[in-house]
């Protein structure tokens, strides 16, 4: 799937330099991005590493960057789920509010929430998820 989809983009993005690596293990340049994207990947990592995510993030933005991530309501312990898509898929949830905690306890400021959900289509029917994307910003900087 990843060599697929760095394809599509670099078909799709022909100028653009990517990446193909592990958030945790990648080394990019201090204070480099205005911006950064996680959606629904933060809870695929064990919950002991989200809060080292959060300070890798803020460490790559410049001051006033942003930081669009998808987090989660509830808390639940880390399990697999096998044959997620033909795949075993990890899972491991903090709650809203400790991810909040994270967030803010590094200097972030909450800019919005909202609530989005989605559906996995007639491949694997189940109940639709619903998860908090939150826009946070790194103080400093100009605003957009």
């Amino acid at each position: 799937m990843q060599a697929t989809t760095l394809r599509l983009a670099r078909r799709d993005v022909p100028d653009a330099e990517f990446l193909h690596g592990d958030i945790l293990d990648v080394e990019l340049e201090a204070n480099s991005f205005d911006a950064a994207v996680a959606i629904f990947m933060l809870f695929h990592l064990p919950q002991e590493e989200h809060g080292r995510v959060f300070e890798r993030v803020w460490s790559w933005l410049r001051p006033g960057g942003y930081f669009l991530i998808t987090l989660t309501n509830q808390a639940e312990a880390p399990y697999i789920r096998h044959d997620f898509f033909a795949t075993d898929m990890y899972w491991s949830k903090l709650g809203f509010t400790e991810y909040v905690t994270l967030l803010t306890g590094l200097g972030f400021e909450i800019i919005h929430e909202k609530i989005v959900g989605h559906g996995y289509g007639p491949k694997l029917v189940e109940k639709d998820e619903r998860n908090p994307m939150t826009l946070v910003r790194k103080p400093g900087g100009h605003n957009l």
